[in-house]
């Protein structure tokens, strides 16, 4: 992802040409190893893996969605990625980056 933003012109848009192929085959591998439903270890509570996923997917700097890549076919990923949106520290946070 941070061939993405840091290089070269040619060799930043060549990152951006080959994020979503990648992206594809990692999270397709991730998505394999996470439960059905609820947080990775299936408990009540998430993990750091939990809040990475949703890192990885969310971050303005360098996010998946923020760099264009469809994430949309990753159901579990996603659903993950929703259960953590909403813990209160996070939905907090959340709504202060999006004042600024």
């Amino acid at each position: 992802m941070y061939k993405c933003l840091f290089g070269t012109e040619e060799s930043i848009a060549a990152g951006i040409n080959s994020l979503p192929g990648w992206a594809a085959v990692f999270l397709a591998q991730l998505e394999k190893l996470v439960p059905e439903s609820g947080f990775v270890l299936g408990k009540s509570t998430p993990t750091c893996a939990d809040i990475a996923i949703y890192d990885i997917i969310t971050s303005p700097f360098p996010g998946l969605i923020a760099l264009k890549v469809d994430v949309t076919p990753f159901k579990k990923l996603n659903a993950i990625r929703k259960l953590v949106s909403e813990i209160a520290g996070i939905k907090a946070y959340n709504e202060l980056q999006a004042k600024k």
